[in-house]
C-alpha cells in the first residue's frame, strides 16, 4: 500500500517575448503589435517521488496518477483535474500539469493546494500548498498595452507619467532631467526604449537621449548634467552614480562609474573611473586605469591600463597589466608604469618593475623586470628575471639568481643560486649554495652543499658540507668534515677535520691534521700524516712523512719516507733522504738506496737477475739463492777418472768474467785418493785420483760483477753508524716490531732492547691505540 509521496516540485511560467523596441525618434504607439503580444504557456514543471507504507521506492514500472488542483487546503471542489501515466525510476517521476487538460486559471487570492492519487489507492494527504511561481500567470494581466490601451490609446497618442496619473503628451527632447515630471524622481515607466526609475526614491535622469537610462536605487544618479550619455544604469542600492556612456553600478552604496562602459558591482565607496574599468564590490576602492579591475576589498586602486586588483586592503595596481590579487598594502607596478605586474596576496609588498610577481608574505619586493618573489618576509628580488621562493631577508639581486628559502641568504652573481638556509652568499657567476648556515660560494660555478660557514673562493670549486671548510682556488674541492682547506688548483680533501691540501691536485681523503704539500701529493687518511713531495702518497695511520717526490707511506705508525721513491710501512720505518728506491719494513731503518730493509724475511724462493757477462746487450743472467755470508756463486758436478786417473771440468765459460777467488771441494766415492790436479785456468780445472774412482766437485767464487761491488761498496762488512743511523741501534728497530709478541708468548726471557730510546719507542707503539682513541674522543667533546 502507498503510504506517502516525497515531493520535489518545480513550477514555472515561462514567458517569450520578442523585441519590441523602437527607434528613439519615433513616438510610442500604445496599440502594440500582434508580435509583440506575450504567449505564456498553460503548464506546470511537477516532479515527485513515490514510496510504499515503509518509505522504500515503489518499483520501476507506470502508474495511474491523478492530479487535482483546489482552493482550500482540505475538502471543497477542484477547480482542475487530470490523470496521467507517469513511468518511475526509484520512486522518482517528472510530468507537466496541463498537458492532458490545459489550466484555464489560477485563484487571485493566493491559495492554491495540489491533491495527488496514484490509483486505485485513495487520494494522499495532506494537500500540498503552491506559491509564488504560479503566480506567473496573473503577468498576463499586466501587460502595459492592454492597460493603456484601455485610455484611448488608438489616437496614437503618447501618454506620459505626470507625478498623479498618464496624460497624452509630446516626444519633444528637453534639456537636462528631461524625463522629470512634476517632483525631481518621477520618470516614464515603460517597456520601451525610455529612461526607467524607480520611484519615490529622489533619483535623477540627466541628459536629453530619453531612450538610454536605468535607475532602480536611491538617490542614485545616472549621466550627466550637460551631456548626452547612453545606456547608463543603477541596479539598487544608495548614492550611486553611473555618469559615463554605458556605464554600470549594480547596487551597494555611494559608488561611481564615470566612465565609457566602467562598471561596479556593488559595495561603498567605490570608484571606477577609467573607460572598461570595473569594481566587484568591496569598499573606497578605485579603478582608473583603461580596463582596470578590481573584485573588492577595501581601498584598493587600479591605477594603470589593464590593471587588476582581487581583493584585500589597500592594494594597488600601478603598471599597465599589473595585478594586486589579494591582501594587505600591497603594490603592483611603480608611478612609472610597470607593465604585468603581480602581487597574488600578502601583506606591504611591492612588485615595482615589470612582468614582476609576487606570490604572497610581507614586506617583499620585485625591483627588476620579470623578477619574482612567492613569498615569505622581507625578500627583495632586485636582479632581472631574479627568483625568491620564500623565506625571511633574502636578497637576489642579479640576471636569474635564485633564492629558494632560507633566511638573510644573497645571490649577488650572475645565475647564483641558493636552495635556503641561513646567511648564505652566492656571489661569483652560476654558484651555488644548496642549503646550510653562512656559507660562501664567491667563485664562478663555485658550490656549495650545505654544512655551516664554508667557503668556496676559487671558479669552479666544490664543497659538499661540513663546517669551517674552504676550497681557495680553482677546481679545488672539500667533499664536508670540518675546518678542511683545500688550497690549490684541483686540490681535494674528502671530508676529515682540520685537513690541508695547499698544493696542485694534492689529495686527502679524510683523517684529521694531514698534510698534503706537495703537487699531486695523496693521503688517503689518517691522523697527522704529512706528504710534502711532489707525487708523495701517505695510505693513512697516525704521524706518518712522506717528504720527497714520489715516496710512498702505506700507512703505520709514524713512519717516514725521506728518500726519493722510497716506501715505508709498519711502525718507525725509515728511508732516510740520501737512499733512493729503497723501502723500509717492521720498524727498521734503510741503510743503503736500492735496498729492502726488514727485520725478517720469509720466502718461498729467490734469484738475483743480472746482464749476462758475456752477452750484457742481448742476455740476461738469472741465478738462485743460497744463504749464506758471503756473496758466493755456487757450481757443483761430478765425474768418474779414467784409466790414468784423470778428469776434465769445464765451468761455464762465463765464470771466470763473473767470479773472483775461486775455491774447489771434491769428495770421492769409496776413495779419498782424490785431489786438484790443475787449478781452474780457461773456464777448466783436472781432478787426479785412483782410476775409476767417482769424484763429487763443487766450485765456489766471490761475484765481481758491478752490482755485486756496488753492494760491497754500499754496505761493508763492517760498516760505520753516520749521520742518523749513528747511536740508532738496529736491533732495537728489530725488536720494535716483534717484542710485544716474544712477551706475549713468555720467550722474551734473556732479550731486551739495547738502549733506552729504542725502548721508548716500543712502549709508544703499545699506546698509539690508546692515544688515537682518546684523541677521537676529545675531538668528538669539541675539546
Amino acid at each position: 500500500m502507498l503510504k506517502s509521496l516525497s515531493i520535489f516540485f518545480l513550477f514555472f511560467l515561462a514567458f517569450g517575448a520578442k523585441d519590441i523596441s523602437l527607434p528613439s525618434e519615433q513616438p510610442i504607439n500604445l496599440q502594440t503589435p500582434e508580435t509583440d503580444q506575450i504567449s505564456i504557456p498553460l503548464l506546470l514543471n511537477y516532479q515527485g517521488k513515490i514510496t510504499d507504507n515503509i518509505g522504500n521506492p515503489v518499483r520501476d514500472s507506470s502508474y495511474s496518477v491523478t492530479f487535482r488542483l483546489f482552493n482550500v487546503p482540505s475538502g471543497g471542489t477542484a477547480f482542475w483535474n487530470e490523470t496521467q501515466t507517469i513511468q518511475t525510476r526509484a520512486g522518482l517521476f517528472h510530468t507537466l500539469l496541463g498537458s492532458v487538460t490545459p489550466i484555464p486559471s489560477l485563484p487571485l487570492d493566493g491559495n492554491l493546494y495540489l491533491e495527488m492519487q496514484v490509483n486505485p489507492n485513495p487520494a494522499m494527504t495532506p494537500r500540498v500548498r503552491i506559491v509564488s511561481s504560479a503566480y506567473s500567470y496573473i503577468a498576463r494581466k499586466s501587460d502595459s498595452t492592454n492597460y493603456l490601451n484601455q485610455m484611448g490609446a488608438s489616437t496614437g497618442q503618447v501618454l506620459k507619467w505626470n507625478g498623479t496619473t498618464w496624460a497624452p503628451g509630446n516626444d519633444e527632447v528637453g534639456g537636462d532631467n528631461a524625463w522629470v515630471r512634476g517632483t525631481p524622481d518621477s520618470v516614464l515607466y515603460t517597456i520601451r526604449r525610455l529612461g526607467i526609475a524607480r520611484g519615490g526614491s529622489n533619483n535623477m535622469l540627466y541628459g536629453s537621449y530619453r531612450y538610454t537610462h536605468t535607475n532602480l536605487g536611491v538617490s542614485c544618479t545616472t549621466g550627466t548634467s550637460g551631456q548626452n550619455y547612453y545606456y547608463c544604469t543603477v541596479g539598487g542600492g544608495i548614492s550611486n552614480k553611473a555618469s559615463g556612456n554605458w556605464a554600470t553600478v549594480s547596487g551597494g552604496g555611494y559608488n561611481t562609474a564615470s566612465m565609457a562602459q566602467s562598471t561596479v558591482g556593488g559595495g561603498y565607496f567605490n570608484t571606477a573611473s577609467g573607460d572598461y574599468a570595473v569594481i566587484g564590490g568591496g569598499v573606497s576602492n578605485r579603478a582608473s586605469g583603461y580596463s582596470s579591475s578590481i573584485t573588492g576589498g577595501y581601498n584598493n586602486t587600479a591605477t594603470a591600463d589593464y590593471a587588476t586588483v582581487a581583493g584585500g586592503y589597500c592594494d594597488s595596481a600601478k603598471g599597465k597589466y599589473a595585478g594586486a590579487l589579494s591582501g594587505y598594502h600591497n603594490v603592483a607596478g611603480s608611478a612609472l608604469g610597470d607593465s604585468g605586474a603581480v602581487v597574488a596576496g600578502g601583506y606591504n609588498n611591492n612588485a615595482r618593475s615589470i612582468y614582476t610577481f609576487i606570490g604572497g608574505g610581507r614586506n617583499n619586493a620585485t625591483l627588476n623586470s620579470g623578477a619574482t618573489v612567492s613569498g615569505g618576509i622581507g625578500n627583495v628580488a632586485s636582479g632581472n628575471l631574479a627568483t625568491i621562493g620564500g623565506g625571511q631577508e633574502n636578497f637576489a639581486s642579479n640576471y636569474y639568481t635564485t633564492v629558494s628559502g632560507g633566511f638573510g641568504d644573497t645571490a649577488t652573481g650572475y645565475l647564483a643560486t641558493i636552495a635556503g638556509g641561513r646567511g648564505n652568499i652566492a656571489s661569483g657567476n652560476y654558484s651555488t649554495v644548496s642549503g646550510g648556515v653562512w656559507n660562501r660560494a664567491f667563485g664562478n660555478y663555485a658550490t656549495v652543499s650545505g654544512g655551516d660557514r664554508n667557503i668556496a673562493n676559487g671558479n669552479y670549486v666544490t664543497i659538499g658540507g661540513g663546517g669551517g671548510n674552504r676550497a681557495s682556488v680553482n677546481y679545488s674541492t672539500v667533499g664536508g668534515g670540518y675546518e678542511n682547506f683545500a688550497d690549490s688548483s684541483y686540490a681535494t680533501i674528502g671530508g676529515g677535520n682540520q685537513n690541508l691540501a695547499p698544493r696542485v691536485y694534492a689529495t686527502i681523503g679524510g683523517g684529521s691534521e694531514n698534510f698534503a704539500n706537495g703537487p699531486y701529493a695523496t693521503i688517503g687518511g689518517g691522523w697527522k700524516n704529512w706528504a710534502t713531495g711532489d707525487l708523495a702518497t701517505i695510505g693513512g695511520g697516525y704521524g706518518n712523512m712522506a717528504s720527497i717526490d714520489y715516496a710512498t707511506v702505506a700507512g703505520g705508525y709514524c713512519d717516514t719516507s725521506a728518500g726519493p721513491s722510497s716506501f715505508t710501512t709498519n711502525s718507525h720505518s725509515v728511508v732516510y733522504f740520501i737512499y733512493g728506491n729503497s723501502a723500509a719494513f717492521n720498524g727498521q731503518a734503510a741503510t743503503a738506496s736500492n735496498q729492502l730493509r726488514c727485520g725478517t724475511l720469509s720466502k718461498a724462493g729467490g734469484s738475483f737477475t743480472i746482464d749476462h757477462p758475456l752477452d750484457p746487450y742481448n742476455k740476461i743472467l738469472n741465478h738462485y739463492f743460497i744463504e749464506g755470508p758471503e756473496m758466493l756463486n755456487i757450481y757443483r758436478g761430478s765425474v768418474v777418472l779414467d784409466a790414468s786417473g784423470r778428469a776434465e771440468v769445464r765451468l761455464p765459460d762465463y765464470f771466470s768474467a763473473l767470479n773472483r777467488n775461486p775455491h774447489i771441494q771434491l769428495t770421492g766415492v769409496g776413495s779419498s785418493d782424490v785431489y786438484v790436479a790443475e787449478d781452474i785456468k780457461g773456464n777448466v780445472f783436472v781432478i787426479g785420483g785412483k782410476p775409476g774412482t767417482k769424484v763429487y766437485w763443487l766450485v765456489t767464487g766471490e761475484r765481481q760483477d758491478v752490482s755485486a761491488e756496488a753492494i760491497r761498496r754500499l754496505m761493508p762488512v763492517e760498516q760505520p753508524k753516520t749521520g742518523e743511523l749513528k747511536g740508532r741501534m738496529l736491533d732495537d728497530d728489530f725488536l720494535v716490531g716483534c717484542m710485544e709478541q716474544l712477551e706475549r708468548e713468555g720467550k722474551a726471557s734473556g732479550i731486551d732492547f739495547r738502549t733506552t730510546e729504542g725502548r721508548k719507542r716500543y712502549e709508544d707503539m703499545k699506546r698509539r691505540p690508546e692515544e688515537i682513541e682518546k684523541g677521537i674522543e676529545r675531538r668528538r667533546k669539541g675539546e
